[in-house]
Parts: structure tokens; C-alpha cells; sequence
């Protein structure tokens, strides 16, 4: 993000050469400059917290629901343990091979937003491996393909991540995560605007008034394209 410049001392002008400064007067005025800087600093002070987060842009991780770090964590690695152990005593258990991928997506959402990237890249490839083997085994279905998409994009694999997308796309034409992830991967990763834009309007066209629908208006403005908002 590009800095700020500062902001410049609205007093630079010196006082006028022949003016007559008697001593009350200096402390007066030494008085005055003295609050006006308190007022000037705690202004510069909230003015660059208030602006801090900078342009608006779509973050690496908005096709992911946000998940807690900290004591959400062991959580989730306590219902891991537990759905490995019974995926040990039923290893074709395909509900259950989803439902680790599921596990370890929501661990690796909470490794990142503890601050944890590496553990967190960990996490989605095995997230990853199980989507795949749900997968090969026969369960093909739009929303652990969509997932696997996400997955895919989250460690850096954006080319996979389309054709995951695509193909639930291709099993469920009305799948709208599908299309916003779709459009949201060609973007920001493979710079694909026109992509983009033709994913995130066919997402407007099935869910014009969904929850999503007023970021993505914004998400299109910001490539161009105007949009009436709810139309």
C-alpha cells in the first residue's frame, strides 16, 4: 500500500517582519500553538487509523468463510482426531472422507487467521487430499467440487482451481459459489478480466438480491462495469 504523504503544518508562514511581540503575548500565543498542536496530532493520529486498511480489493481469502484462531483451533483438531479414528474403522466412508476435507478446510482457515500460513498451507493440502479421494472414489458433486477449487487456490494452484470450478459448473449450471470463486480466482489470480466479469454477471443473473450480490456490484464497479444495484 502506498503511503500517505503527511499532512503539512497549516503555521509555516513566519509572523511578519516589524511586528512587536510583547512577553504576555508570546506566552499567549506559546499557549495557543502548544494546544493546537495536541488537536493537530491526535487529528494526523485518527486520520491514518481510519485509513489504514487502504484501497478496496478482494483479500486472498474471500472465497473462504472466515473461521476463529486461537482456542477454535484445538477444537477443531479434537473433532479431526475423532472423525480419523472412525475414518481408521471405516476407510470407504465417503461421507466421512468429505467431512475430514471439511475439517482440515476449517483448520487451515483458523491456522491463517492466527497468523499461522505454513500450518495453515499444511492444512489445505490435506483438506485437498481428501477432497480428491472423496472424488475418485465416485463422489463428484458440485459443492466438494467447488471446495476442492477453493483448496487449490488457497495453496497456490489458481489453473486447478478453474477447472474444479468449471466442473461444478458443468454438474450444477445454477451453483452461484461456483461462479463468484470462478470469477474471483480469474481476477486476482490469472488477471483474467473479461473471465471475471462474465462469471461474477452470471452470479448476479441467478442471485441478483443474494448475500453476496451487493459485493459483487462492487467487485464488478471496480472493474469497469457499471451495475444498477438489485438489478
Amino acid at each position: 500500500m502506498q503511503a500517505k504523504a503527511r499532512i503539512k503544518d497549516a503555521f509555516q508562514e513566519p509572523p511578519k517582519r516589524g511586528v512587536l511581540f510583547e512577553p504576555w503575548r508570546l506566552v499567549l500565543i506559546a499557549v495557543f500553538f502548544l494546544s493546537l498542536g495536541v488537536l493537530l496530532g491526535w487529528f494526523i493520529h485518527g486520520f491514518y487509523a481510519s485509513s489504514a486498511a487502504g484501497p478496496m480489493g478482494i483479500p486472498p481469502g474471500e472465497i473462504a468463510v472466515p473461521h476463529p484462531g486461537g482456542e477454535g483451533i484445538q477444537a477443531i483438531l479434537d473433532h479431526i482426531a475423532q472423525a480419523e479414528a472412525q475414518m481408521r474403522a471405516r476407510p470407504d466412508d465417503l461421507a466421512q472422507r468429505v467431512h475430514l476435507g471439511n475439517l482440515y478446510f476449517d483448520l487451515g482457515d483458523a491456522r491463517e487467521a492466527s497468523g499461522d500460513p505454513r500450518q495453515g498451507r499444511e492444512a489445505f493440502l490435506k483438506a485437498i487430499a481428501h477432497y480428491e479421494a472423496a472424488k475418485d472414489a465416485g463422489d463428484a458433486s458440485p459443492d466438494l467440487l467447488t471446495d476442492l477449487g477453493t483448496m487449490y487456490y488457497r495453496t497456490g494452484q489458481p489453473e486447478r482451481a478453474v477447472r474444479a470450478y468449471e466442473q461444478a459448473i458443468a454438474a450444477n449450471p445454477n451453483h452461484r459459489n461456483a461462479w463468484m470463486n470462478l470469477g474471483i480466482v480469474k481476477r486476482e489470480a490469472l488477471k483474467d478480466i473479461p473471465g471475471a466479469i462474465e462469471a461474477w454477471q452470471q452470479c448476479l443473473k441467478l442471485s441478483p438480491t443474494g448475500p453476496d450480490a451487493d459485493r459483487i456490484r462492487a467487485w464488478l464497479s471496480q472493474v469497469g462495469v457499471a451495475v444498477v444495484p438489485g438489478g
